[in-house]
């Protein structure tokens, strides 16, 4: 009896396992295809800085008279700042950038000229003879005395120890620069007037600045590349257009004029920014 109980038991037992794997098989056992995709990344770096530094203008200028007894040469009498033939700043304002950005990116350098210190052909008061009889000059062409020039030193996408001024691209286009460079409004105006891409001369690799609608100037950093470089804005006013003999002698019409923006008093205001933004 109690074999024949076994054995019941065991078919019973080999029924429930044969049953199950039915079962299992039939869940699991199918046809399939299986495909899989993954991805991981991060921002891409922009890693662009720009810094500006400004000291355009002064209150007092050191002079450059051997004889002089006195150490500045202009002094403001009321603290403004102040510019006068014989004055220059030659890092007027600085701005630095540097990074390598892994996007294309646009550098923008761009002016806005509220006011300029300049006469416009026609005749005016002539203030070195005293005011005897009236007496008049007449200028034949428009006279901006301060002069300013843009410059760049460093490296653009991998273009090494690049070094250029505003005279190396712009004096072939019509644009009258001279060694300090070219006045404001003049500047403003061909900019403005002269939407393109000009080659930078005077370097080893091949180069270009843009200038937009805006009258913006512009360069390019390509992907992946490093800029790491300065454009300064420097400023001159010659303390003699035309050197005299005489210091005395006030037949120059660039004294006249000169001597006649020193008793009219005009403002230069102006703006100067640099820019970086990304290329779509």
């Amino acid at each position: 009896m109690k074999k024949n109980k076994m054995m019941r038991i065991a078919a019973i037992l080999l029924i429930v396992t044969l049953l199950s794997t039915c079962a299992i098989s039939g869940t699991f056992a199918k046809y399939i295809t299986k495909g899989e995709g993954s991805g991981n990344a991060r921002v891409a770096a922009w890693g662009i800085e720009i810094s500006m530094e400004d000291n355009l203008f002064a209150t007092q200028y050191e002079t450059d008279d051997a004889d002089y007894e006195g150490e500045y040469s202009v002094v403001s009498a009321n603290g403004d700042e102040l510019v006068a033939p014989g004055t220059k700043k030659d890092d007027a304002i600085t701005a630095t950038i540097s990074g390598t950005p892994e996007v294309a990116t646009r550098l923008y350098l761009k002016l806005d000229v509220e006011s300029d210190a300049f006469l416009e052909a026609g005749d005016y008061l002539d203030y070195t003879t005293g005011l005897i009889d009236d007496d008049e000059f007449t200028l034949t062409d428009d006279y901006y005395p301060v002069k300013f020039n843009i410059a760049f030193q460093g490296t653009i996408a991998n273009h090494r120890n690049m070094s250029f001024k505003l005279s190396d691209i712009a004096g072939f286009a019509g644009l009258d620069v001279s060694e300090d460079g070219v006045s404001l409004t003049e500047l403003t105006d061909w900019l403005e007037a002269n939407e393109g891409y000009y080659p930078v001369i005077g370097n080893t690799n091949a180069f270009g600045l843009g200038i937009d609608e805006q009258g913006r100037i512009y360069v390019d950093v390509p992907a992946g590349k490093t800029i790491d470089g300065t454009f300064t804005l420097s400023w001159a006013w010659a303390f003699e257009q035309e050197p005299m003999d005489d210091p005395m002698d006030n037949s120059s019409m660039y004294d006249k004029a000169d001597t006649y923006l020193g008793m009219t008093q005009p403002n230069i205001d102006f703006t100067f920014a640099a820019a970086a933004v990304q290329i779509d």
